[in-house]
């Protein structure tokens, strides 16, 4: 299932989420799951959190920053996998189709993440340095619904804003049960 939430991402429209957006994520998230499920595949989910342009209050020079990120995004995303904005400074990535241990192909996507989006760029004349933070969680071993996993990213997302490490996985958590 390839599905580019970010390509309607334009202009003033990549500030904003909306309320309403949320359960459409969650959603996506439990098609893709159910997916897995029939399948026998493992699934990653990474949340993102992008510092750096709170303090910007240039809008015109933010949306240039942002059409940056999403096209360093874009080129670290599989065609494949979901790749959707969650927050005001942040998106979900869902890896689908993991056919190696969850860590390492999670420690490869978030080092690759980290790497590119915090490299350096000049954007209108001006030095534009970010920073993000990742929480990542594993489908079937951290959640085994939507709902699950994308609690258990976001936690270890918490976790990694307080850590000097860019990325944190998934804490153990009891398992939900699909109703």
């Amino acid at each position: 299932m390839a599905w580019r939430w970010l390509d309607r991402l334009r202009g003033a429209d990549a500030q904003r989420v909306t309320e309403t957006e949320r359960p459409v994520l969650r959603r996506r998230v439990a098609r893709a799951l159910e997916s897995a499920r029939r399948r026998d595949e493992r699934c990653l989910l990474l949340r993102l959190q992008i510092t750096g342009l709170e303090e910007m209050d240039d809008e015109p020079f933010v949306r240039s920053v942002w059409r940056v990120v999403i096209e360093r995004l874009r080129r670290e995303v599989r065609e494949d996998d979901l790749l959707a904005r969650s927050a005001e400074y942040e998106f979900t990535v869902l890896a689908q189709g993991i056919d190696v241990f969850p860590r390492t192909a999670a420690t490869a996507i978030a080092s690759r993440l980290t790497r590119n989006l915090t490299s350096p760029c000049g954007i209108e004349g001006r030095r534009v340095e970010l920073d993000v933070r990742i929480g990542i969680a594993s489908f079937p071993d951290d959640a085994v619904n939507a709902e699950g996993l994308l609690l258990a990213a976001s936690h270890a997302l918490h976790v990694a804003r307080r850590s000097s490490e860019p990325w944190r996985f998934a804490a153990p958590m009891l398992k939900r049960r699909e109703r």
